[in-house]
């Protein structure tokens, strides 16, 4: 167990150093004095504890990816330079999977349209119907694909489902989405539609546990055909960092 603090993953104290609220140049400015001052391995740490190359907004932290590299290549040694590289090489993957997650998702729902619009009270609807299946833990209708079929894991996915609810409610309810009950009927191919929102989050789940892996330790991540294929660097330390540090998942999506 890690009793002694450990300053390489403070999230407070990156993101007070580099915040992705300061403006462009000065992120530019503050994150190579973290260069010049530390060099290009407690560069990148910076860069990603503190969330400006990755997540919201790809299309401003792609720009802040192009001017840092600039930087790098330009006053960079040739071992930096490929150190940098290789950071970089894992930012734009995981950007591109995040960006991908997005498309899937979007598509799906245009290319599955439902008769009733998704709202609230459709969604609750979905949400009830699925529990009811997977609160029954010798249910038939419930397969466990990966691990052990047992009576543990099946109420492991049935916790978990609650959670995924969770998120996909809390965002609708974010993106103003009504929740008001009324006598509608809802078709089973409208319910099993609104229902793939909690597949996607528990997809949209898995993103954010990568990210944060990258962010507070290292993968290592790499894309053939389409498919991306991730390996933690070492999972009983990312464990340990990301209990003791504060998480900060995003809403699905």
């Amino acid at each position: 167990m890690y009793k002694e603090y450990n300053a390489d993953f403070d999230l407070f104290k990156f993101r007070k150093q580099i915040s992705p609220k300061d403006e462009v140049d000065l992120i530019i400015k503050k994150a190579l004095q973290s260069y010049f001052d530390q060099g290009v391995d407690a560069f990148c740490t910076a860069l990603k504890v503190s969330g400006i190359l990755i997540g919201d907004n790809l299309s401003l932290k792609n720009k802040f990816l192009v001017r840092l590299s600039d930087e790098i290549e330009r006053i960079g040694s040739k071992k930096d330079i490929h150190f940098w590289n290789e950071f970089k090489r894992k930012v734009l993957l995981i950007n591109k999977f995040e960006n991908q997650f997005f498309s899937y998702r979007d598509s799906f729902f245009a290319n599955n349209l439902t008769k009733q619009e998704i709202n609230g009270e459709l969604l609750v609807v979905a949400a009830e119907v699925y529990m009811n299946i997977l609160a029954v833990p010798f249910s038939e209708n419930v397969r466990i694909i990966n691990g052990n079929d047992t009576i543990e894991n099946r109420m492991n996915i049935y916790d978990a489902f609650i959670g995924f609810v969770s998120h996909v409610i809390k965002y609708f309810i974010k993106q103003e989405v009504l929740f008001k009950t009324s006598s509608k009927i809802y078709s089973e191919s409208d319910i099993d539609t609104a229902s793939k929102h909690f597949i996607f989050d528990a997809q949209w789940d898995d993103l954010m546990d990568i990210k944060e892996f990258f962010c507070f330790s290292d993968i290592s991540i790499k894309e053939e055909a389409n498919e991306f294929y991730v390996e933690i660097a070492d999972q009983k330390f990312d464990k340990s960092v990301l209990i003791s540090n504060f998480r900060e998942k995003k809403l699905y999506g």
